[in-house]
Protein backbone atom coordinates (compact mmCIF):
# COMPACT_ATOMS: atom_id res chain seq x y z
CA UNK A 1 0.00 0.00 0.00
CA UNK A 2 2.98 2.55 0.76
CA UNK A 3 3.28 2.58 -3.03
CA UNK A 4 -0.10 2.69 -4.21
CA UNK A 5 -0.42 5.99 -1.40
CA UNK A 6 2.43 7.56 -3.13
CA UNK A 7 0.59 7.81 -6.30
CA UNK A 8 -1.48 10.58 -7.76
CA UNK A 9 -5.18 11.25 -7.47
CA UNK A 10 -5.29 10.58 -11.14
CA UNK A 11 -3.25 7.21 -11.31
CA UNK A 12 -5.08 5.91 -8.41
CA UNK A 13 -8.45 6.93 -10.42
CA UNK A 14 -7.04 5.17 -13.96
CA UNK A 15 -5.42 2.34 -11.51
CA UNK A 16 -8.82 1.53 -10.09
CA UNK A 17 -11.64 2.27 -12.93
CA UNK A 18 -9.15 0.35 -15.10
CA UNK A 19 -9.30 -2.78 -12.99
CA UNK A 20 -12.87 -2.70 -12.33
CA UNK A 21 -13.20 -1.64 -16.29
CA UNK A 22 -10.85 -4.58 -17.11
CA UNK A 23 -12.28 -7.33 -14.90
CA UNK A 24 -15.75 -6.15 -16.32
CA UNK A 25 -14.72 -6.62 -19.85
CA UNK A 26 -13.73 -9.52 -19.52
CA UNK A 27 -16.07 -11.57 -16.91
CA UNK A 28 -18.47 -9.87 -19.95
CA UNK A 29 -16.24 -11.90 -22.28
CA UNK A 30 -16.09 -14.87 -20.82
CA UNK A 31 -19.88 -15.17 -19.89
CA UNK A 32 -20.77 -14.11 -23.29
CA UNK A 33 -17.54 -16.52 -25.25
CA UNK A 34 -18.81 -19.67 -22.97
CA UNK A 35 -22.43 -19.22 -23.21
CA UNK A 36 -21.90 -18.90 -27.70
CA UNK A 37 -19.09 -21.33 -27.44
CA UNK A 38 -22.03 -23.93 -26.33
CA UNK A 39 -24.45 -22.64 -28.75
CA UNK A 40 -22.22 -22.40 -31.70
CA UNK A 41 -20.73 -25.81 -30.56
CA UNK A 42 -23.65 -27.41 -30.35
CA UNK A 43 -25.46 -26.56 -33.65
CA UNK A 44 -22.09 -27.35 -35.45
CA UNK A 45 -21.88 -30.79 -34.10
CA UNK A 46 -25.63 -30.95 -35.32
CA UNK A 47 -24.70 -29.71 -38.53
CA UNK A 48 -22.17 -32.37 -38.79
CA UNK A 49 -24.47 -35.71 -37.92
CA UNK A 50 -27.04 -34.38 -39.77
CA UNK A 51 -24.93 -33.84 -42.68
CA UNK A 52 -24.47 -37.19 -42.00
CA UNK A 53 -27.92 -38.61 -42.01
CA UNK A 54 -28.11 -36.87 -45.16
CA UNK A 55 -25.95 -38.83 -47.12
CA UNK A 56 -26.88 -41.63 -45.13
CA UNK A 57 -30.52 -41.39 -46.37
CA UNK A 58 -29.80 -40.92 -49.73
CA UNK A 59 -27.27 -44.15 -49.78
CA UNK A 60 -30.17 -45.81 -48.14
CA UNK A 61 -32.00 -44.57 -50.70
CA UNK A 62 -30.49 -45.82 -53.62
CA UNK A 63 -30.40 -49.42 -51.81
CA UNK A 64 -33.80 -49.22 -50.86
CA UNK A 65 -34.69 -48.30 -54.94
CA UNK A 66 -32.37 -51.43 -56.29
CA UNK A 67 -33.93 -53.84 -54.14
CA UNK A 68 -36.97 -52.32 -55.08
CA UNK A 69 -36.41 -52.48 -58.95
CA UNK A 70 -34.81 -56.10 -58.40
CA UNK A 71 -37.57 -57.61 -56.20
CA UNK A 72 -40.62 -56.29 -58.39
CA UNK A 73 -38.40 -57.39 -61.75
CA UNK A 74 -37.87 -61.07 -60.66
CA UNK A 75 -41.58 -60.92 -59.15
CA UNK A 76 -42.58 -60.02 -62.92
CA UNK A 77 -40.30 -63.17 -64.04
CA UNK A 78 -42.15 -65.08 -61.40
CA UNK A 79 -45.77 -64.59 -62.53
CA UNK A 80 -45.07 -64.86 -66.22
CA UNK A 81 -42.91 -68.26 -65.63
CA UNK A 82 -46.55 -69.50 -63.63
CA UNK A 83 -48.78 -68.28 -66.41
CA UNK A 84 -46.90 -69.07 -69.53
CA UNK A 85 -44.42 -71.82 -68.49
CA UNK A 86 -40.55 -71.08 -67.54
CA UNK A 87 -39.79 -73.10 -70.93
CA UNK A 88 -41.93 -71.64 -72.91
CA UNK A 89 -39.69 -67.92 -71.71
CA UNK A 90 -37.53 -66.68 -74.52
CA UNK A 91 -34.38 -65.34 -73.94
CA UNK A 92 -35.35 -61.81 -75.39
CA UNK A 93 -37.81 -62.02 -72.56
CA UNK A 94 -35.18 -61.94 -69.79
CA UNK A 95 -32.85 -59.65 -71.68
CA UNK A 96 -35.59 -57.14 -71.44
CA UNK A 97 -36.25 -57.61 -68.13
CA UNK A 98 -32.81 -56.87 -67.42
CA UNK A 99 -32.52 -54.08 -69.51
CA UNK A 100 -35.78 -52.49 -68.00
CA UNK A 101 -33.81 -52.86 -64.65
CA UNK A 102 -31.33 -50.82 -65.76
CA UNK A 103 -33.06 -48.03 -67.20
CA UNK A 104 -35.19 -47.84 -63.50
CA UNK A 105 -32.32 -48.22 -61.57
CA UNK A 106 -30.66 -44.62 -62.14
CA UNK A 107 -27.29 -45.32 -59.78
CA UNK A 108 -26.85 -48.95 -61.01
CA UNK A 109 -24.40 -49.25 -63.91
CA UNK A 110 -24.27 -53.40 -64.40
CA UNK A 111 -26.84 -56.03 -64.34
CA UNK A 112 -27.31 -59.48 -64.90
CA UNK A 113 -29.92 -62.91 -65.06
CA UNK A 114 -28.19 -66.02 -64.85
CA UNK A 115 -30.15 -69.59 -65.46
CA UNK A 116 -29.22 -72.80 -64.01
CA UNK A 117 -30.84 -75.07 -66.06
CA UNK A 118 -32.16 -73.12 -69.10
CA UNK A 119 -33.83 -74.92 -72.37
CA UNK A 120 -31.61 -76.61 -75.11
CA UNK A 121 -32.74 -73.64 -77.34
CA UNK A 122 -31.34 -70.95 -74.88
CA UNK A 123 -28.16 -72.47 -74.79
CA UNK A 124 -27.56 -72.14 -78.46
CA UNK A 125 -27.51 -68.61 -78.64
CA UNK A 126 -23.72 -68.38 -77.87
CA UNK A 127 -24.27 -64.54 -76.21
CA UNK A 128 -25.61 -65.59 -73.46
CA UNK A 129 -23.80 -68.56 -72.94
CA UNK A 130 -20.30 -68.41 -70.92
CA UNK A 131 -17.30 -70.96 -71.71
CA UNK A 132 -17.76 -72.62 -68.98
CA UNK A 133 -21.40 -72.98 -70.19
CA UNK A 134 -23.60 -71.01 -67.93
CA UNK A 135 -26.54 -68.95 -69.45
CA UNK A 136 -25.84 -65.64 -68.11
CA UNK A 137 -27.02 -61.99 -69.92
CA UNK A 138 -25.50 -59.26 -68.95
CA UNK A 139 -25.51 -55.41 -69.48
CA UNK A 140 -23.83 -52.43 -68.74
CA UNK A 141 -25.17 -49.45 -68.52
CA UNK A 142 -22.98 -46.46 -69.84
CA UNK A 143 -25.42 -43.62 -69.12
CA UNK A 144 -27.36 -44.00 -66.42
CA UNK A 145 -28.69 -40.90 -66.09
CA UNK A 146 -30.41 -41.59 -69.64
CA UNK A 147 -32.72 -44.46 -70.84
CA UNK A 148 -31.26 -47.01 -73.86
CA UNK A 149 -27.68 -46.31 -73.27
CA UNK A 150 -27.27 -49.95 -72.93
CA UNK A 151 -24.43 -52.12 -73.68
CA UNK A 152 -24.74 -56.09 -73.59
CA UNK A 153 -21.33 -58.05 -72.39
CA UNK A 154 -20.26 -61.32 -73.36
CA UNK A 155 -21.09 -63.46 -70.60
CA UNK A 156 -18.66 -63.97 -68.11
CA UNK A 157 -18.87 -66.94 -65.28
CA UNK A 158 -17.52 -64.76 -62.40
CA UNK A 159 -20.83 -63.55 -62.11
CA UNK A 160 -21.82 -66.86 -61.29
CA UNK A 161 -19.34 -66.67 -57.96
CA UNK A 162 -20.69 -63.13 -56.85
CA UNK A 163 -21.15 -63.41 -53.32
CA UNK A 164 -25.06 -62.66 -53.23
CA UNK A 165 -25.67 -65.04 -56.24
CA UNK A 166 -23.83 -67.62 -54.52
CA UNK A 167 -25.62 -66.68 -51.19
CA UNK A 168 -29.38 -66.85 -53.15
CA UNK A 169 -28.46 -70.19 -54.55
CA UNK A 170 -27.71 -71.52 -50.78
CA UNK A 171 -30.97 -70.36 -49.53
CA UNK A 172 -33.49 -69.59 -51.48
CA UNK A 173 -34.74 -73.05 -52.26
CA UNK A 174 -35.59 -73.24 -48.37
CA UNK A 175 -37.03 -70.08 -48.47
CA UNK A 176 -38.27 -68.01 -51.67
CA UNK A 177 -38.92 -64.53 -50.17
CA UNK A 178 -34.84 -64.78 -49.38
CA UNK A 179 -32.81 -62.13 -51.55
CA UNK A 180 -29.21 -61.37 -50.85
CA UNK A 181 -27.49 -57.91 -50.18
CA UNK A 182 -24.05 -58.79 -50.59
CA UNK A 183 -21.15 -57.42 -48.81
CA UNK A 184 -18.59 -55.46 -50.90
CA UNK A 185 -16.50 -57.10 -53.37
CA UNK A 186 -14.03 -56.66 -56.18
CA UNK A 187 -16.76 -57.08 -59.23
CA UNK A 188 -15.88 -58.04 -62.85
CA UNK A 189 -18.15 -58.47 -65.67
CA UNK A 190 -15.51 -59.44 -68.28
CA UNK A 191 -15.32 -55.85 -70.48
CA UNK A 192 -12.20 -55.13 -68.84
CA UNK A 193 -13.47 -53.04 -65.85
CA UNK A 194 -13.14 -54.42 -62.10
CA UNK A 195 -14.30 -52.48 -59.09
CA UNK A 196 -15.53 -52.48 -55.50
CA UNK A 197 -19.40 -52.59 -55.63
CA UNK A 198 -22.27 -54.78 -53.68
CA UNK A 199 -24.82 -56.67 -56.23
CA UNK A 200 -28.28 -57.68 -54.87
CA UNK A 201 -29.90 -60.79 -56.17
CA UNK A 202 -33.14 -62.24 -56.05
CA UNK A 203 -34.55 -65.66 -57.03
CA UNK A 204 -36.19 -66.43 -60.55
CA UNK A 205 -38.38 -69.18 -60.35
CA UNK A 206 -40.52 -71.80 -62.17
CA UNK A 207 -44.43 -72.49 -62.15
CA UNK A 208 -43.51 -75.58 -60.27
CA UNK A 209 -41.31 -73.34 -57.64
CA UNK A 210 -38.26 -74.83 -58.63
CA UNK A 211 -35.46 -72.36 -58.60
CA UNK A 212 -34.33 -71.80 -62.05
CA UNK A 213 -32.01 -68.83 -61.76
CA UNK A 214 -31.18 -65.54 -60.50
CA UNK A 215 -31.49 -61.76 -61.39
CA UNK A 216 -29.10 -58.83 -59.68
CA UNK A 217 -28.30 -55.09 -60.09
CA UNK A 218 -24.26 -54.50 -59.27
CA UNK A 219 -23.86 -51.18 -57.86
CA UNK A 220 -20.42 -49.63 -58.38
CA UNK A 221 -19.53 -47.72 -54.83
CA UNK A 222 -17.30 -45.40 -57.08
CA UNK A 223 -20.70 -43.59 -58.14
CA UNK A 224 -20.92 -42.42 -54.37
CA UNK A 225 -17.51 -41.40 -54.09
CA UNK A 226 -18.56 -38.82 -57.02
CA UNK A 227 -21.87 -38.17 -54.82
CA UNK A 228 -19.90 -37.75 -51.62
CA UNK A 229 -17.37 -35.57 -53.75
CA UNK A 230 -19.00 -32.58 -54.36
CA UNK A 231 -17.95 -29.72 -54.03
CA UNK A 232 -21.37 -28.17 -52.49
CA UNK A 233 -22.24 -31.15 -50.33
CA UNK A 234 -18.72 -29.90 -48.16
CA UNK A 235 -19.20 -28.40 -44.91
CA UNK A 236 -16.05 -28.29 -43.23
CA UNK A 237 -12.80 -27.78 -44.63
CA UNK A 238 -10.99 -31.00 -44.87
CA UNK A 239 -13.72 -32.98 -44.05
CA UNK A 240 -13.93 -36.62 -45.35
CA UNK A 241 -16.69 -38.43 -45.73
CA UNK A 242 -16.28 -42.49 -46.35
CA UNK A 243 -18.84 -45.38 -46.80
CA UNK A 244 -17.47 -48.57 -44.11
CA UNK A 245 -18.95 -51.87 -44.44
CA UNK A 246 -19.90 -52.79 -40.79
CA UNK A 247 -16.88 -55.55 -40.97
CA UNK A 248 -14.60 -52.29 -42.17
CA UNK A 249 -14.26 -52.17 -45.29
CA UNK A 250 -14.03 -48.81 -46.89
CA UNK A 251 -15.90 -49.12 -49.91
CA UNK A 252 -16.22 -45.01 -50.90
CA UNK A 253 -13.34 -42.69 -49.83
CA UNK A 254 -11.46 -39.13 -51.40
CA UNK A 255 -8.34 -41.36 -51.00
CA UNK A 256 -8.67 -44.18 -53.64
CA UNK A 257 -5.43 -45.89 -52.07
CA UNK A 258 -8.14 -46.50 -48.94
CA UNK A 259 -10.61 -47.77 -51.16
CA UNK A 260 -10.87 -51.73 -50.19
CA UNK A 261 -8.84 -51.30 -47.03
CA UNK A 262 -10.29 -52.51 -43.32
CA UNK A 263 -10.88 -48.66 -41.21
CA UNK A 264 -9.52 -50.73 -38.24
CA UNK A 265 -6.54 -51.85 -39.72
CA UNK A 266 -5.98 -48.31 -41.13
CA UNK A 267 -6.48 -45.86 -37.74
CA UNK A 268 -5.31 -48.15 -34.72
CA UNK A 269 -5.04 -44.95 -32.60
CA UNK A 270 -6.39 -45.63 -29.20
CA UNK A 271 -8.41 -42.35 -29.36
CA UNK A 272 -10.36 -43.51 -32.81
CA UNK A 273 -10.94 -46.89 -31.60
CA UNK A 274 -15.07 -45.60 -29.28
CA UNK A 275 -15.99 -44.08 -33.55
CA UNK A 276 -14.63 -47.18 -34.79
CA UNK A 277 -16.40 -49.28 -32.46
CA UNK A 278 -19.40 -47.37 -33.54
CA UNK A 279 -19.30 -48.85 -36.51
CA UNK A 280 -18.86 -52.26 -35.54
CA UNK A 281 -22.00 -52.18 -33.50
CA UNK A 282 -24.35 -50.11 -36.19
CA UNK A 283 -24.40 -47.56 -33.83
CA UNK A 284 -25.13 -43.81 -34.48
CA UNK A 285 -23.75 -40.44 -33.04
CA UNK A 286 -21.10 -38.34 -32.93
CA UNK A 287 -17.97 -38.88 -31.27
CA UNK A 288 -15.93 -35.55 -30.13
CA UNK A 289 -12.54 -37.66 -29.37
CA UNK A 290 -11.54 -39.27 -32.55
CA UNK A 291 -8.03 -38.49 -34.14
CA UNK A 292 -7.33 -39.02 -37.63
CA UNK A 293 -5.15 -40.70 -39.04
CA UNK A 294 -3.16 -37.55 -39.99
CA UNK A 295 -2.90 -36.70 -35.74
CA UNK A 296 -6.05 -34.05 -36.06
CA UNK A 297 -8.28 -34.16 -33.41
CA UNK A 298 -11.12 -34.31 -35.19
CA UNK A 299 -14.57 -34.78 -34.73
CA UNK A 300 -16.13 -38.39 -36.32
CA UNK A 301 -19.78 -38.47 -36.99
CA UNK A 302 -21.21 -42.16 -37.23
CA UNK A 303 -24.66 -42.87 -39.20
CA UNK A 304 -25.16 -46.48 -39.24
CA UNK A 305 -27.91 -48.45 -41.60
CA UNK A 306 -28.80 -51.84 -42.79
CA UNK A 307 -29.82 -53.13 -45.97
CA UNK A 308 -31.30 -56.97 -46.56
CA UNK A 309 -29.59 -59.93 -45.42
CA UNK A 310 -28.60 -57.97 -42.14
CA UNK A 311 -25.78 -56.28 -44.30
CA UNK A 312 -24.52 -53.29 -42.02
CA UNK A 313 -23.53 -49.51 -43.84
CA UNK A 314 -21.79 -46.44 -41.90
CA UNK A 315 -21.45 -43.03 -42.96
CA UNK A 316 -18.00 -41.57 -41.68
CA UNK A 317 -17.93 -38.43 -41.83
CA UNK A 318 -14.70 -36.84 -39.84
CA UNK A 319 -13.89 -33.28 -39.91
CA UNK A 320 -10.54 -31.93 -38.04
CA UNK A 321 -12.12 -29.64 -34.72
CA UNK A 322 -10.23 -26.97 -36.19
CA UNK A 323 -12.35 -26.16 -38.88
CA UNK A 324 -15.30 -27.15 -37.24
CA UNK A 325 -14.75 -24.58 -35.20
CA UNK A 326 -13.38 -22.01 -36.92
CA UNK A 327 -16.51 -20.17 -36.39
CA UNK A 328 -16.05 -20.55 -32.67
CA UNK A 329 -12.56 -19.57 -32.96
CA UNK A 330 -13.38 -16.57 -35.32
CA UNK A 331 -15.97 -15.24 -32.70
CA UNK A 332 -13.89 -15.69 -30.15
CA UNK A 333 -10.82 -13.51 -31.89
CA UNK A 334 -13.72 -11.12 -32.89
CA UNK A 335 -14.96 -10.86 -28.78
CA UNK A 336 -11.36 -10.44 -27.82
CA UNK A 337 -10.67 -7.61 -30.38
CA UNK A 338 -13.49 -5.85 -29.58
CA UNK A 339 -13.20 -6.51 -26.16
CA UNK A 340 -9.40 -5.38 -26.48
CA UNK A 341 -10.73 -1.81 -28.32
CA UNK A 342 -13.57 -1.36 -25.98
CA UNK A 343 -10.99 -1.33 -22.96
CA UNK A 344 -8.45 0.76 -25.09
CA UNK A 345 -11.49 3.28 -25.79
CA UNK A 346 -13.19 3.08 -22.17
CA UNK A 347 -9.68 3.28 -20.60
CA UNK A 348 -8.70 6.04 -22.54
CA UNK A 349 -12.01 7.96 -22.35
CA UNK A 350 -11.65 7.89 -19.05
CA UNK A 351 -7.48 9.02 -18.81
CA UNK A 352 -8.24 11.69 -20.79
CA UNK A 353 -11.72 12.79 -18.57
CA UNK A 354 -9.46 12.37 -15.50
CA UNK A 355 -6.56 14.30 -17.21
CA UNK A 356 -8.65 17.16 -17.92
CA UNK A 357 -11.05 16.91 -14.39
CA UNK A 358 -8.67 16.06 -11.68
CA UNK A 359 -4.57 15.41 -13.05
CA UNK A 360 -4.25 18.31 -14.77
CA UNK A 361 -6.67 20.98 -12.23
CA UNK A 362 -5.09 19.63 -8.53
CA UNK A 363 -1.61 20.94 -9.43
CA UNK A 364 -2.97 24.28 -10.12
CA UNK A 365 -5.19 24.13 -7.13
CA UNK A 366 -1.62 22.94 -5.27
CA UNK A 367 0.35 25.95 -6.67
CA UNK A 368 -1.90 28.16 -5.83
CA UNK A 369 -2.29 27.00 -1.86
CA UNK A 370 1.13 27.15 -1.86
CA UNK A 371 1.54 30.40 -3.38
CA UNK A 372 -1.01 32.00 -1.39
CA UNK A 373 0.26 30.62 2.14
CA UNK A 374 3.54 31.36 0.97
CA UNK A 375 1.75 35.22 0.42
CA UNK A 376 0.44 35.00 3.93
CA UNK A 377 3.36 34.06 5.37
CA UNK A 378 5.02 36.77 4.02
CA UNK A 379 7.18 34.17 1.63
CA UNK A 380 6.52 35.99 -0.97
CA UNK A 381 4.99 39.36 -2.26
CA UNK A 382 2.82 38.13 -5.03
CA UNK A 383 0.22 35.66 -5.59
CA UNK A 384 -2.10 35.74 -8.39
CA UNK A 385 -5.80 33.98 -8.97
CA UNK A 386 -7.04 30.74 -10.88
CA UNK A 387 -8.45 30.81 -13.90
CA UNK A 388 -11.63 28.72 -13.21
CA UNK A 389 -12.95 27.05 -16.19
CA UNK A 390 -15.72 24.76 -14.71
CA UNK A 391 -18.39 24.87 -11.46
CA UNK A 392 -17.66 21.76 -10.27
CA UNK A 393 -16.38 21.02 -6.84
CA UNK A 394 -12.59 21.87 -7.74
CA UNK A 395 -14.25 25.11 -9.34
CA UNK A 396 -15.63 25.63 -6.41
CA UNK A 397 -12.82 25.16 -4.83
CA UNK A 398 -10.86 27.36 -6.49
CA UNK A 399 -13.39 30.19 -6.20
CA UNK A 400 -12.94 30.18 -2.67
CA UNK A 401 -9.66 30.23 -2.95
CA UNK A 402 -9.76 33.39 -5.34
CA UNK A 403 -12.44 34.55 -2.63
CA UNK A 404 -9.55 34.02 0.16
CA UNK A 405 -7.06 35.51 -1.69
CA UNK A 406 -8.91 38.78 -2.38
CA UNK A 407 -10.00 39.01 1.25
CA UNK A 408 -6.51 38.27 2.40
CA UNK A 409 -4.91 40.66 -0.08
CA UNK A 410 -7.13 43.25 1.84
CA UNK A 411 -6.34 42.69 5.86
CA UNK A 412 -2.76 42.48 4.47
CA UNK A 413 -2.68 45.65 3.09
CA UNK A 414 -4.61 47.39 6.15
CA UNK A 415 -2.44 45.56 8.77
CA UNK A 416 0.23 47.06 6.49
CA UNK A 417 -0.49 50.68 6.40
CA UNK A 418 -1.33 50.28 10.09
CA UNK A 419 1.87 49.19 10.57
CA UNK A 420 3.43 51.98 8.40
CA UNK A 421 0.69 54.73 10.12
CA UNK A 422 2.49 53.10 13.45
CA UNK A 423 5.95 53.15 12.53
CA UNK A 424 5.15 56.53 11.52
CA UNK A 425 3.59 57.71 14.47
CA UNK A 426 7.06 55.45 16.76
CA UNK A 427 9.21 57.88 14.53
CA UNK A 428 7.58 61.33 15.20
CA UNK A 429 7.15 60.77 18.84
CA UNK A 430 11.25 59.43 18.99
CA UNK A 431 11.66 62.86 17.38
CA UNK A 432 10.72 64.21 20.55
CA UNK A 433 6.48 64.92 19.44
CA UNK A 434 3.33 63.16 21.12
CA UNK A 435 1.70 65.01 19.53
CA UNK A 436 -0.15 61.92 17.11
CA UNK A 437 -1.82 59.09 16.92
CA UNK A 438 -2.43 56.24 15.30
CA UNK A 439 -5.89 56.42 13.36
CA UNK A 440 -5.90 53.13 10.96
CA UNK A 441 -7.40 50.07 12.12
CA UNK A 442 -5.84 46.53 10.83
CA UNK A 443 -7.95 43.05 10.19
CA UNK A 444 -5.79 41.72 13.11
CA UNK A 445 -7.47 42.34 16.03
CA UNK A 446 -4.16 41.57 17.40
CA UNK A 447 -2.68 44.95 15.90
CA UNK A 448 -5.97 46.93 16.59
CA UNK A 449 -5.10 45.68 20.31
CA UNK A 450 -1.42 46.64 20.19
CA UNK A 451 -2.79 49.75 18.17
CA UNK A 452 -4.69 51.11 21.03
CA UNK A 453 -2.14 50.23 23.65
CA UNK A 454 0.58 52.69 21.87
CA UNK A 455 -2.41 55.17 21.64
CA UNK A 456 -2.57 54.60 25.06
CA UNK A 457 0.58 54.99 26.08
CA UNK A 458 0.82 58.38 24.09
CA UNK A 459 -1.85 59.87 25.63
CA UNK A 460 -0.11 58.69 28.79
CA UNK A 461 3.07 60.46 27.56
CA UNK A 462 1.11 63.46 26.51
CA UNK A 463 -0.68 64.04 30.08
CA UNK A 464 1.99 63.06 32.38
CA UNK A 465 4.91 65.18 30.84
CA UNK A 466 3.80 66.96 27.87
CA UNK A 467 3.91 67.28 23.74
CA UNK A 468 6.88 68.57 23.70
CA UNK A 469 9.82 66.43 24.59
CA UNK A 470 12.36 69.44 23.35
CA UNK A 471 11.12 72.21 24.69
CA UNK A 472 11.34 70.35 28.02
CA UNK A 473 14.99 69.64 27.50
CA UNK A 474 15.75 73.01 26.65
CA UNK A 475 13.94 74.10 30.04
CA UNK A 476 16.01 71.83 32.01
CA UNK A 477 19.13 72.93 30.34
CA UNK A 478 18.56 76.49 31.72
CA UNK A 479 17.47 75.12 35.30
CA UNK A 480 20.88 72.90 35.18
CA UNK A 481 22.49 75.96 34.39
CA UNK A 482 20.92 78.17 37.58
CA UNK A 483 18.45 79.68 35.36
CA UNK A 484 15.29 79.80 37.10
CA UNK A 485 13.68 82.75 34.13
CA UNK A 486 12.50 80.30 31.03
CA UNK A 487 9.39 78.45 31.51
CA UNK A 488 7.65 75.50 28.41
CA UNK A 489 5.96 77.50 25.97
CA UNK A 490 2.29 75.79 25.41
CA UNK A 491 2.58 73.58 28.75
CA UNK A 492 0.44 70.94 28.73
CA UNK A 493 1.67 67.52 30.46
CA UNK A 494 1.81 67.76 34.06
CA UNK A 495 5.92 68.28 34.13
CA UNK A 496 5.64 71.18 31.53
CA UNK A 497 3.11 73.00 33.86
CA UNK A 498 5.53 72.30 36.53
CA UNK A 499 8.55 74.00 35.52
Amino acid sequence: MGFYNKLKIGTKIMVFVGAVVIAGIFALSYIVINNVSSNIKHETEQVLINSSHRYAGHIELIFTQMSSIVLNTASILDQTAQTAGAQNLSPKFYESAIRAALDNADWVDYGFVYLLDPPKSFLENKNFVTPQGKFIISYHDKDSGANGNLERLSPNDSIASFPGVISVLEKAPKDKRFYAFSKPFNASYGNGHAFLGSSIVAPLFDEEGKLIGVIGLTFNFDRVTKYLENPALVTFEREIKAVVSQDGIIVSHPNANAIGKNAFEINQDARAATALNGIKEGATGLYDDYVATDGDDSYAAVVSFKTAGDVGWTIFTTAPKESVLAPLYRLETMIAIVSLVVLAVVLGVVFVFVQRTIAMRLPIILRALNAFFGYINHESNEVHHIKIRAQDELGQLGMMINDNIDKSRAHLKKDEDLVAESLEVINHTKEGHATKRITLEGSNPQLNKLRSSVNELLDLLSNAIGNDLHELNRVFDSFVKLDFSTQVANAQGRVEVVT
